[in-house]
């Protein structure tokens, strides 16, 4: 009887040890909706990330991912139903960053993961023109000389940037068949170059 107990307690400890080290790593894809500051260029985010637990609550990641925005401004408008030119001033920001977490496992089951993500970023950003003025032929008091407005193009801030600034996230995990995870990333970032973006994707990840 004392063998039997003995051999029970053994195997559970085994089991036991065997579920807390597998799996301990993974690589997961990102793709989603993204938008910056207050909302008024909306896009879309992508990425890839590998991950690794180290304690039984904290896990550790690095990942890069790239992002795209853009919007249209309309300047120039006519009644003439057959001749609709396109009067409008097109904004593009674009770029690629390298970020990493510290995660902290909030909720931890053999199915479901819930991640509170925090870390530092680098960023590299490429962005078209920023602003603009339009005069119309009679201003100021005198003749432009020209039978319609005048559009001037601006630049307020450099076309290409390179920013380290900080990234928070909220990542939902769900294991399907031990190794093959699916989930939402939430999350925030600022910079500084005064830049801030939100992003709301779906990861697909693999343990091993």
């Amino acid at each position: 009887m004392k063998i039997v107990i003995f051999s029970s307690l053994i195997l559970s400890s085994l089991c036991s040890l065997a579920q807390e080290k597998t799996p301990q790593k993974m690589v997961q894809v990102l793709g989603g909706y993204s938008k910056t500051g207050s909302g008024d260029m909306p896009g879309f985010v992508y990425g890839a990330e590998y991950a690794e637990n180290f304690k039984r609550k904290l896990s550790w990641s690095v990942g890069f991912s790239g992002f795209i925005y853009s919007k249209e401004t309309a300047l120039l408008s006519t009644d003439n139903p057959y001749y609709q030119p396109d009067g409008g001033l097109r904004h593009t920001t674009a770029g690629v960053q390298v970020t990493g977490h510290l995660g902290l496992r909030i909720v931890r089951t053999p199915v479901h993961e819930l991640v509170f993500r925090l870390g530092p970023l680098v960023k590299y950003q490429s962005a078209s023109t920023d602003g603009y003025s339009i005069t119309n032929p009679i201003a100021f008091g005198y003749v432009t000389g020209y039978a319609g407005p005048i559009i001037s193009l601006i630049n307020y801030y450099p076309q290409n940037t390179i920013a380290a600034g900080g990234s928070v996230q909220i990542l939902y995990r769900y294991t399907i068949r031990n190794k093959i995870s699916i989930g939402i990333l939430a999350g925030g970032q600022t910079d500084t170059e005064g830049d801030t973006m939100s992003q709301l994707a779906l990861t697909v990840g693999r343990k091993f």
